[in-house]
């Protein structure tokens, strides 16, 4: 029976666990309560979360108890500022905190194969990748939520910058019926990925298909 790719993030990771990205350790930038397709997908990695908002850290610790995991409260950005004012969201509502901002270099990950960086923080992607170009580089893979006013800049940075070649982009947001922001999953350039079996040679997904 043949088997279908279908634009969502967790069909994605599930294709990619099979070709050979069994991620063992995973960075997690904007986590906020727990981001569970991720955790579904990878159950036996080490997860390093990094959340601004101390308000999630109860429901983190509740959602990570069965996983291997260690939890940063910190905001990431390309330079370090103190005391900023920074959106943050909690059940549902949008509100400001203050915070201080450090880079991703700044923390000092050394990412251990396969590795994985998701980084999701609400229109601050660049920001992050700028302040977190050393660290990001020895990633095996990147996703990265991307609005659409940034995403030309966000496949530049990666594929220029640090050298990783879009893959997929899944999970389209509509906002008043319009595309808003898809999630973009980069792999290392130099990776090669195993046979999977059962999928199509070439497959289309668009209006008429069988799978609209």
């Amino acid at each position: 029976m043949d088997r279908h790719r279908v634009p969502r993030i967790k069909d994605s990771l599930k294709f990619l666990k099979e070709s050979g990205y069994n991620v063992s350790y995973a960075v997690d930038i904007g986590v906020h309560s727990g981001t569970p397709w991720l955790q579904y997908s990878f159950p036996q990695a080490h997860y390093v979360l990094i959340e601004p908002d101390i308000k999630h850290n109860e429901t983190i610790h509740k959602n990570y108890k069965d996983y291997s995991y260690e939890l940063i409260n910190v905001a990431l950005g390309n330079k370090h500022q103190e005391a900023v004012d920074i959106n943050c969201v909690h059940l549902g509502k949008t509100f400001k905190t203050q915070c201080d901002i450090v880079t991703l270099d700044s923390l000092d990950l050394t990412p251990k194969e396969i590795s994985l960086c998701k980084i999701d923080v609400d229109g601050y992607e660049l920001q992050v990748i700028e302040g977190g170009t050393n660290t990001l580089r020895n990633f095996d893979m990147l996703i990265i939520e991307s609005q659409l006013k940034d995403l030309q800049h966000i496949i530049f940075e990666c594929d220029y910058t640090l050298n990783f070649k879009l893959w997929d982009m899944v999970n389209m947001d509509y906002e008043h019926g319009s595309l808003h922001q898809v999630d973009l999953v980069f792999l290392k350039n130099e990776f090669t990925m195993k046979h999977v079996p059962g999928y199509l040679d070439y497959q289309f997904f668009r209006q008429g298909s069988d799978l609209q």
